[in-house]
C-alpha cells in the first residue's frame, strides 16, 4: 500500500501526511521507499518533547533503515 501511496504522490506532486502508531506500519513504509528510485520523497517525523518544548526529530529514509533494523523507538 505505501508503495502505491509513493509513487501516486510522487506522479501528481503532492504531499501525503499519515499517522500510526503501529511497528509494522513504520516498517512497511521504510520497505516502500528503499524500493523507490528516488527514496528522498518521504521521511519519518516524530514529535518529540524536550526541555518543555515539542519539536519534531526527522528521520530521512537510510536514517530511518538504520533505526529500524537496530529496533531504535522511532514511534
Amino acid at each position: 500500500m505505501w508503495r502505491l501511496i509513493l509513487e501516486t504522490a510522487q506522479r501528481l506532486n503532492i504531499q501525503v501526511f499519515a499517522t500510526t502508531h503501529s511497528w509494522n506500519c513504520v516498517s512497511a513504509f521504510q520497505e516502500a521507499l528503499e524500493n523507490l528510485e528516488d527514496n528522498n520523497c518521504g521521511k519519518l517525523l516524530r514529535l518529540d518533547s524536550k526541555y518543555g518544548k515539542i519539536r519534531a526529530v526527522e528521520y530521512l529514509a537510510e536514517d530511518l533503515k538504520i533505526a529500524l533494523k537496530q529496533n531504535i523507538e522511532v514511534r
